[in-house]
This record gives C-alpha cells, sequence and structure tokens, in this order.
C-alpha cells in the first residue's frame, strides 16, 4: 500500500466514518483499532499520515509514534488527532507529540471536509501514484 493513510482509533463508529469518506474519494488507507494491531500489521508501510487517537485503549498516541518510528526510522510521518475536548494531561502528550511529528488537531464531531483536505495534503489517491 503505498502512501497509504493510517487510522488507529479505538472508536469503531468513528474509525468507521473516517474509512467511509476516505473510500468514498479513493485515498488507499489501513485502519486498525489498537496501537499494537497497528504496530504488528505495518511493517514495511510507508505511510503518508496517521490520524491518531489519543488514548488508544493498549497506549496512548506518543508511545505508538515512538514505537512506529522505532520501527520505521527511515520516514518522517505527519499525524492528525482527532480531538473533541482536552484536559491538562493530553495538552501535555500533544505537546510532546508536537516535538515528534508535524500535528494538525482534527476537531470532532469529524468535519469530512477537513479530513479530505488533509487527505488530500498528504495522502494518495487510487490510481494516482
Amino acid at each position: 500500500m503505498k502512501n497509504a493513510i493510517l487510522i488507529v482509533n479505538d472508536d469503531a463508529e468513528l474509525r468507521a466514518e473516517m474509512e467511509r469518506i476516505l473510500k468514498a474519494e479513493g485515498f488507499y488507507f489501513w485502519s486498525a483499532a489498537s496501537g499494537s494491531e497497528a504496530l504488528s500489521h505495518a511493517k514495511g508501510y510507508d505511510f503518508a499520515l496517521a490520524i491518531l487517537d489519543l488514548h488508544l485503549g493498549d497506549m496512548d498516541a506518543v508511545a505508538f509514534y515512538d514505537a512506529l518510528m522505532q520501527q520505521e526510522s527511515h520516514y518522517e510521518l505527519p499525524v492528525v488527532m482527532p480531538l473533541d475536548t482536552l484536559d491538562g494531561k493530553e495538552i501535555a502528550a500533544l505537546n510532546e507529540l508536537c516535538a515528534r511529528a508535524t500535528l494538525t488537531i482534527l476537531s470532532k464531531p469529524l468535519d469530512p471536509k477537513r479530513l479530505l483536505a488533509l487527505a488530500e495534503r498528504y495522502g494518495v489517491r487510487k490510481g494516482l501514484d
């Protein structure tokens, strides 16, 4: 999957909504419900963009990003984080991630136009690669 968008989110409904939007517009993507699932299947892929939940159930986004970049250290990976509210702990995690990656916040509820604008910026549509 060349230049696919990686979606890692334990919220099945939100993950399915993002998949539906990206699929309808012909974007390559790969999705997982947990950080460990994504890490076990992502080996060897060069993702164009990661859409990460801040809390992945089995790890947080910072731990996931660090593990993925340790596994695939040959490239940089921009991150989109869907968020609705922030507390102090979440702000600290976002600041940590900002030091490691280009980070964009995507507000919830999900705005399909904003998601597609980010996909256009980073992702590749099928048939155009």
